[in-house]
């Protein structure tokens, strides 16, 4: 009877784990979307402004240690300071 308690705990051990990590895997998901959202919605504000755009996308490229995630939000804070510059 003991063994198969053992057994039964480990199954659900199991599944809680694999539920953990799938809803981990979801959490990654929407942020990756979140974050090309971001920038997708900076491209857009920038779109009058095409050669600033294009120097920060360049220069946000050759910063190869920052992450996509960080590299969008430092993108949407540069635009931001670009419309608040030139507007």
């Amino acid at each position: 009877m003991k063994k198969k308690q053992f057994v039964v705990s480990w199954i659900f051990l199991l599944m809680f784990l694999y539920g953990v990590g799938v809803l981990w895997q979801q959490h990654h998901a929407i942020r990756i979307q979140h974050s090309i959202a971001f920038e997708q919605a900076a491209i857009h504000l920038l779109e009058e402004d095409i050669l600033v755009a294009e120097q920060e996308i360049a220069q946000l490229k050759t910063a190869s240690y920052i992450t996509k995630a960080l590299a969008s939000e430092e993108f949407i804070q540069a635009s931001c300071h670009t419309m608040m510059t030139y507007s």
